[in-house]
């Protein structure tokens, strides 16, 4: 990746970071298998998470000309919205797997954000010299981290005196209705995986403060916490939702094509069922609670 200080142009994605722990190389080789399916799906996404996008960027104190870097991003997002609110200020955005990044690199070319970079690269290991951004944002991704005290370190050092770091994560499974009604239901009917290939558990932070006091150790001031519910509409039914399940959740795929034929039919028929509870007009009004954390360095 060229110097932060370059101009902000979109380009290609170079290099790779070649995971150093069997828990990083395996969300690797996950996220790379299910990368399609967040591609295809980066419509329904979009819509999905775009109140937590909208929840983040309040808690950020952006304005034009400021450097942000966008952790874990995905296909773009946050990435794409916080371009046009700090421009001509860069968002650069960053992600473990080159596979995520394709469709955001087309969509910020599609979408003319000029100011918009992509590159690969480790969360816990960031290849960007000390002090170099206004803010860090993070969304919905911490939880999956290994080490995420070194996360939340790499966001304190490249951070400029009084830049502001803004992450969120997942609040309660039980309080989560898109999960009581898929993963709560599949749970019923096949044990949990086995440890050799056990990722981070996604709830981690949901206990209060959790994420926060990472933050502290970190050496953030400042640091404020809240968890908010809010809605994430997804724009179609319950089938619909169901479908595209498997191809972005990680590891479920093999996991629901593992199940005998007979008891894939219970879990499909009864997810189904509890996912039609929150079906109004062909839009499943679903909610969930969201940990969102603030720190200044």
């Amino acid at each position: 990746m060229t110097n932060v200080d370059d101009p902000a142009q979109p380009e290609e994605v170079t290099g790779q970071f070649v995971p150093a722990n069997e828990v990083k190389a395996d969300l690797t080789r996950g996220y790379r298998a299910i990368a399609s399916g967040w591609h295809k799906w980066r419509h329904e996404f979009e819509i999905a998470g775009e109140p937590v996008t909208s929840a983040l960027m309040n808690v950020c104190c952006l304005q034009r000309g400021m450097r942000v870097l966008d952790v874990a991003c995905g296909v773009g997002e946050p990435a794409l919205k916080l371009a046009p609110r700090v421009s001509p200020g860069i968002v650069v955005a960053v992600d473990l797997v080159k596979e995520m990044l394709d469709e955001a690199v087309k969509a910020a070319v599609d979408a003319e954000s000029a100011n918009i970079r992509f590159a690969v690269a480790d969360g816990e290991g960031l290849p960007f010299r000390d002090e170099v951004f206004d803010h860090v944002t993070c969304r919905g991704a911490i939880m999956y981290f290994p080490d995420a005290a070194r996360a939340l370190r790499e966001a304190y050092r490249v951070l400029r005196p009084n830049g502001r770091a803004v992450f969120t994560s997942i609040g309660r499974a039980d309080e989560t209705q898109a999960t009581v009604a898929t993963l709560g239901v599949l749970q019923r009917y096949v044990p949990p995986p086995a440890s050799s290939r056990q990722s981070p558990n996604p709830y981690r932070f949901a206990a209060p403060y959790t994420l926060a006091a990472l933050f502290t150790s970190a050496g953030f001031r400042d640091v404020h916490e809240e968890t908010r519910t809010v809605a994430c509409p997804w724009p179609g039914n319950a089938e619909h939702f169901w479908s595209a399940l498997p191809e972005h959740g990680l590891h479920l795929r093999e996991l629901i094509e593992s199940l005998e034929p007979s008891v894939r039919h219970r879990v499909v028929s009864d997810s189904i069922a509890a996912l039609r509870q929150y079906e109004r007009d062909g839009v499943l009004h679903l909610t969930t609670p969201v940990v969102i954390v603030s720190g200044v360095r």
